[in-house]
């Protein structure tokens, strides 16, 4: 995969996607559930499949 130096990822992302992240960030106690979100969607089951 090619690599663009001097791009940053912002570049690519759409005003609107930004504005309903923040939107989402401002919610109280949204970092912890994305977090467990993350955890237990993704990272246990791809833990328990490497085993």
């Amino acid at each position: 995969m090619p690599t663009y130096t001097g791009i940053k990822c912002e570049a690519f992302r759409h005003p609107l996607d930004l504005e309903a992240e923040q939107a989402l960030r401002n919610l109280p106690g949204f970092d912890v559930v994305a977090r467990k979100f993350v955890e237990f969607v993704y990272e246990k089951p791809q833990f328990a499949l490497d085993e």
